[in-house]
């Protein structure tokens, strides 16, 4: 059986960026479906590129499989990135990755 750590795929704490001026603090469960609305499309484009760790927050922390990105270079960003997913409401590819990098 798994313990608490090893099911939090992801977590934000205190996240803060330039669009997102309200404090987020979140864990995601692995196996788990989590849906995030925000009021306002560059809060919801920000938000994913902070979690992604293609942009850093203003304030906080994003954990993801139990790394924190802050600490991780590009390239182990991008190796995390290979184990995780994330589903578009529209067309979703990410504007300056290479469709490969998607």
């Amino acid at each position: 059986m798994l313990n608490n750590v090893e099911q939090i795929i992801l977590k934000g704490a205190d996240l803060t960026g330039a669009f997102i001026s309200k404090k987020m603090n979140f864990e995601v469960e692995k196996g788990s479906v989590s849906v995030f609305i925000f009021q306002k499309e560059e809060e919801g484009n920000e938000f994913l590129k902070i979690i992604t760790g293609m942009k850093k927050p203003r304030t906080g922390e994003v954990f993801l499989l139990g790394r924190k990105l802050s600490e991780l270079t590009r390239n182990e960003i991008f190796e995390l990135r290979k184990k995780t997913g994330i589903v578009f409401k529209t067309g979703g590819l990410i504007s300056n990755l290479r469709v490969w990098e998607n």
